[in-house]
C-alpha cells in the first residue's frame, strides 16, 4: 500500500490502537500492516500505555521483512542517549531504519506523576535538545561527542557503531503549536499535520506528513454507511472527550476539539470518531475515488509521508488499498 510519484516513494504508516487488549491488537496490527505491504507501524508512548513502544517496535522488526516502527518519544521517559542506543541496535540487528515521533506530551497529570511539569515552551526546547544530541551521536559515526545544553550534557559520549545514513533515524513531529512548527524546522523533521476540513487545499505550505484516518467503499453512499456502523453516536464517549480536554495543554487537540463542533462537513471531512472518544484524528469518508483523488492531490502538493488509521480490521486494509490504486493511477 506505498505510492510513488516521480521517482520518489511516499510511506505509509499505520498506529497501534488503545484498547482492552494491547498486546493482540498490535499483533494483529502487525501482522495486517505487513500484508498489505505498509512502510510500518506507529507506536504511542504514555503512563497509560501498557506495552512500551521500543518493546512493540522490535516486535515489529522481528515479525516482517520490510516494516520499520515509528516510535514515540518523550523526554520524560527516557535519555537520548539510551534512545540513540536502542536506534542504533535496531539497525545492526535488521539492518533497518527506526523512525522517531518526537512528543513532549501526555494528560497534564501524568507529566505531574512523573514530575516532568515543565511549561509546554520549555518542552519543547528540550525536546530540541534531545533530537540534537541523537542526531549528533550518529553523525559523529562512533567518535566521541559532546554536547552543551540547558537540559542535557555529554562529554565525549559516543555510539560504538558507524551507520550508513539511510539506517539513521527519522524524526517526526505532530504538534501544532508554534513551538511545535520551530522544532520541526531546528531539528529538520517531517512536521505530521492532520487533515483539515479544507482538505488538501489547506495544506500549509512545505507540509511533507499527514496524518488521518480513511474511512473508504466502492461508493461515497456506502462509506458513508459504514462510517454510521463503524462509529455510532457515543453520548457517554462525548463526556469522557469533554472531560480530557482539562488535562492537556495539546494545541493540536484543541484544534480537533474546535473543529469537532462544527457543523458536519459535505466534503466527507468526518469528525465523529474524534467526538465520540474512539479517534485522535479526523476521517476522510468516501468512495475509493473520491479518497484515491485526495490521496494524489496530498502527494502532488509535496506529502511523502502518511500516517493512516484503517477501522474495521482487515476490510478497513482492503477497502483503503483500493483507493490507494485508484490514487496510483492518478499519479501515473
Amino acid at each position: 500500500m506505498k505510492l510513488s510519484y516521480q521517482g520518489e516513494t511516499v510511506e505509509v504508516f499505520t498506529m497501534n490502537h488503545r484498547t482492552a487488549e494491547p498486546w493482540k491488537d498490535i499483533q494483529e496490527v502487525v501482522s495486517l500492516s505487513d500484508k498489505h505491504g505498509l512502510s510500518g507501524v506507529l507506536y504511542f508512548e504514555g503512563n497509560d500505555v501498557a506495552i512500551s513502544p521500543w518493546l512493540a517496535g522490535q516486535f515489529t522488526f522481528t515479525s516482517s521483512p520490510t516494516m520499520s516502527p515509528i516510535v514515540a518519544v518523550n523526554p520524560a521517559f527516557m535519555h537520548p542517549f539510551t534512545a540513540a542506543k536502542m536506534v542504533s541496535g535496531f539497525a545492526v540487528m535488521y539492518g533497518r531504519r527506526t523512525y522517531l515521533n518526537m512528543i513532549t506530551g501526555t494528560a497534564l497529570s501524568y507529566l505531574e506523576a512523573l514530575a516532568a511539569n515543565l511549561s509546554h515552551d520549555d518542552r519543547y526546547l528540550r525536546l530540541q535538545e534531545y533530537a540534537e544530541i541523537i542526531r549528533a551521536l550518529f553523525e559523529a559515526q562512533g567518535q566521541p561527542v559532546s554536547y552543551d545544553g540547558q537540559y542535557y550534557k555529554l562529554e565525549n559520549a559516543k555510539l560504538e557503531v558507524q551507520l550508513p545514513r539511510e539506517l539513521h533515524p527519522e524524526f517526526f513531529i505532530a504538534g501544532q503549536s508554534e513551538g511545535a512548527i520551530r522544532t520541526a524546522k531546528a531539528i529538520d523533521a517531517c512536521h505530521m499535520c492532520m487533515l483539515s476540513a479544507g482538505l488538501a487545499e489547506a495544506l500549509p505550505e512545505g507540509t511533507k506528513g499527514m496524518h488521518y484516518g480513511v474511512l473508504a467503499r466502492p461508493t461515497q453512499e456506502e462509506a458513508w454507511e459504514a462510517a454510521q456502523q463503524i462509529f455510532p453516536p457515543d453520548p457517554r464517549g462525548q463526556r469522557v472527550q469533554a472531560m480530557s480536554m482539562a488535562n492537556t495543554d495539546g494545541e493540536w487537540k484543541q484544534n480537533l476539539y474546535a473543529a469537532a463542533k462544527q457543523p458536519a462537513s459535505t466534503t466527507g471531512f468526518w469528525m465523529e470518531p474524534f467526538k465520540n472518544f474512539k479517534a485522535d484524528r479526523p476521517y476522510f469518508v468516501g468512495s475509493y475515488e473520491q479518497a484515491g483523488e485526495l490521496l494524489a492531490k496530498l502527494v502532488r502538493k509535496g506529502v511523502r509521508r502518511i500516517i493512516i488509521d484503517f477501522p474495521g480490521k482487515e476490510e478497513g486494509y482492503e477497502h483503503t488499498g483500493k483507493a490507494f490504486q485508484a490514487a496510483q493511477a492518478m499519479l501515473g
